[in-house]
């Protein structure tokens, strides 16, 4: 196992965020695949899917793609990003 491997076995989770393209769903397989072949337990990797660029393919097609579920979905809000970047204030949750 590597370094990476056994740092990463040890109670810590990780997360690769991907949008909707298949770009980025592929480029979150490439990096799953890489984590395991480290050593990094599948069980303590998440998928976070952002909505901020629109893609083609649908959550669910994302979900089937890369053998798991998304942890979360960041919703798009540019209207919401705008006023947070032109107040200088994070985006409020909820």
């Amino acid at each position: 196992m590597s370094s990476i491997g056994r740092r990463c076995g040890r109670g810590s989770t990780g997360a690769s965020t991907s949008d909707r393209s298949v770009p980025s769903v592929r480029a979150a397989k490439r990096t799953f695949e890489l984590l395991a072949k480290l050593g990094v337990s599948p069980e303590r990797l998440e998928l976070v899917v952002t909505e901020a660029i629109a893609g083609p393919l649908a959550l669910p097609e994302v979900a089937r793609a890369l053998g798991r579920p998304p942890l979360v979905v960041i919703p798009r809000d540019a209207e919401g990003a705008s006023r947070a970047m032109n107040s200088g204030t994070p985006i409020a949750g909820g």
